[in-house]
């Protein structure tokens, strides 16, 4: 019993001895864990504290690009802001300028419109009068004679009213004037001088129309020294007046010819013409009563045809002197001329017997 107890008393006392070894052993093995542990805490609030300050390193590196971005985008939009409002304002002023030049152009234009518009009112109450001639042109003065003529064509005559062109005294005719489909029978060509001379080198035709009611000739055109106009009025289907006294003198050409016109030459001038006819119209009615026809030297002074009626009675023929004849006729054309002055007249005087007719027509001559 006491070897027993003995035992236990030492199974005790080695499982005390075992049992303090083992708390030694688990307080060093404690005291190690407590240790890593630290050492482990230690390293992860290192790692953390360098990720921390690598995040905070990146965040700052962002924001600060960010910054930079905005900065820059700013900047952008304060530049495009800045040329968009220079452009703007640059265009709005080239717009206003154009604003402006047109305001001014259309003052202009409206100007000129009230200018016309003042001169047609002054055409229908009272008559105008234009000058043709050198120096500075102006809305009633004009360099040449188609200029003036284009303007007239503009009015209308509503009432007994005149445009007179008056050739100044330094004009010299050089012009081919052309004038188709107008009417211009309110207008008047006159001159300061008594004539107009003709300038010694203009060729072709001086006067060319059809269709037209032409302006009333009221002055003499003098072609002495020219030697090269073909022709000085060549009408067609036209209606012409020559006023008494008026004409053209000492032309190398044919003085009238034409188609189908409506010709009144009264007692006008045609003296010391010597071209191939000083007349030659068809289909035409003329009247050159009491016209001087004087010293005519050319081939034939009047010739008639195809339907042509021409009166010539009391006209002067002194001294002519045709190379052909005096008057002529085809194709049923008819001359009426007798009572005629005829001192100095030589030549054949008519190219038919006169007072008969037959199918070249018929003059009434005496």
């Amino acid at each position: 019993m006491a070897d027993n107890l003995e035992q236990i008393a030492n199974d005790l006392n080695t499982a005390s001895l075992n049992l303090q070894e083992l708390r030694g052993k688990y307080e060093g093995a404690l005291d190690i864990l407590n240790a890593k542990n630290a050492q482990i805490i230690e390293a992860l609030d290192s790692k953390k504290e360098e990720a921390l300050q690598e995040v905070k390193s990146v965040k700052d590196t962002v924001t600060t690009e960010i910054t930079n971005l905005q900065d820059t985008a700013l900047s952008n939009i304060d530049e495009s802001k800045n040329a968009s409002i220079t452009e703007l304002t640059n265009k709005k002023t080239e717009a206003l300028a154009k604003i402006e030049e047109a305001k001014t152009e259309q003052g202009e234009k409206i100007a000129k419109l009230e200018t016309d518009l003042n001169l047609k009112a002054k055409l229908l109450t009272q008559n105008l009068e234009w000058t043709v001639g050198s120096g500075e042109e102006t809305d009633t003065h004009f360099n040449t004679l188609q200029k003036a003529l284009n303007k007239a064509c503009h009015y209308r005559n509503l009432s007994n009213i005149r445009i007179d062109i008056k050739l100044k005294s330094d004009y010299v005719f050089n012009e081919n004037i052309s004038l188709n489909y107008v009417d211009l029978r309110f207008v008047i060509i006159s001159s300061e001088n008594t004539e107009v001379q003709v300038d010694e080198n203009l060729t072709g035709y001086a006067f060319s129309c059809s269709n037209s009611h032409l302006p009333i000739i009221n002055t003499i055109f003098n072609c002495d020294g020219n030697e090269k106009l073909t022709m000085f009025f060549a009408l067609t289907n036209s209606v012409f007046y020559i006023n008494s006294a008026k004409g053209v003198k000492n032309c190398k050409g044919v003085v009238i010819q034409g188609f189908n016109n409506w010709i009144y030459c009264s007692g006008s001038i045609f003296t010391g013409c010597k071209g191939e006819y000083c007349f030659r119209v068809w289909s035409s009615n003329v009247m050159a009563d009491n016209a001087d026809f004087s010293n005519f030297t050319g081939g034939i002074l009047i010739h008639s045809f195809t339907g042509a009626y021409i009166t010539a009675t009391s006209a002067k023929y002194t001294n002519c002197h045709p190379t052909n004849t005096l008057l002529s006729v085809a194709y049923f054309g008819i001359i009426v001329s007798y009572a005629n002055e005829k001192t100095g007249l030589q030549g054949t005087a008519t190219n038919i017997t006169p007072n008969q007719f037959n199918a070249a027509g018929i003059i009434d001559y005496n």
